[in-house]
């Protein structure tokens, strides 16, 4: 396919079994050349983590794609070359798979596909319950679970406003007393640098909690 990335991963002191095993297969099978897998031990301060990965690649590597995936992830060994075809350096440079978290109240698990609605005088996160399946969907924002970014996108969002020298991707905020994790900032940042976010609804990846949330395809 002729692409280069980076693969980043955020781990605690032990990974699951099943993320490792497909993290092997992509490393093997993977049609897009990956110049190195770029890990980072974090702790319960995963905003620390996260901008440390955005920093080492931008400083220290030259491939145009990161492509970051949690350790509780199960993925097919092409979804890094099917996400590249996906994505463009300008029209689309930040791609997400589909995964699915779990509701709070036991129900349904729920897709990490948000906008920003408005509920009374407040402002908040409202996750998409209906989508055209195998489509690229335009979100306000969605996880890093596995999310491909390209370089220019991560240089344009560490110069967007609010400016922050320290946390230039990352960051947890308060929106409208919402806590927002810094997944959603960064999604929110990248919009403010004029930078469109997308989910592909076809390209699915399993999220392992007591049991594997959604499909993995």
């Amino acid at each position: 396919m002729g692409q280069r990335a980076v693969v980043s991963y955020v781990r605690p002191d032990y990974v699951r079994g099943e993320f490792m095993e497909s993290a092997l297969a992509l490393a093997h099978f993977s049609e897009t050349t990956i110049d190195t897998f770029l890990p980072q031990r974090s702790g319960p301060n995963i905003v620390r983590a996260r901008n440390a990965i955005c920093r080492k690649f931008m400083t220290e590597q030259t491939a145009p794609w990161l492509l970051m995936v949690d350790t509780d992830m199960v993925f097919n060994p092409d979804v890094l070359d099917r996400l590249v075809a996906a994505a463009h350096p300008v029209d689309r440079p930040i791609v997400g798979a589909l995964c699915f978290s779990e509701s709070d109240n036991g129900g349904e698990p729920y897709s990490t596909m948000y906008e920003i609605v408005q509920r009374g005088p407040q402002r908040t996160f409202a996750r998409y319950a209906q989508w055209e399946e195998d489509t690229l969907k335009p979100v306000t924002g969605t996880g890093t679970g596995c999310l491909l970014v390209h370089r220019d996108a991560l240089d344009r969002i560490a110069q967007a406003k609010p400016l922050s020298t320290v946390t230039p991707w990352f960051k947890e905020m308060v929106l409208d007393q919402l806590l927002m994790g810094e997944d959603l900032y960064f999604c929110l940042k990248a919009q403010a640098a004029g930078l469109p976010v997308y989910v592909h609804t076809g390209i699915q990846v399993g999220h392992l909690k007591s049991t594997m949330l959604g499909k993995v395809r």
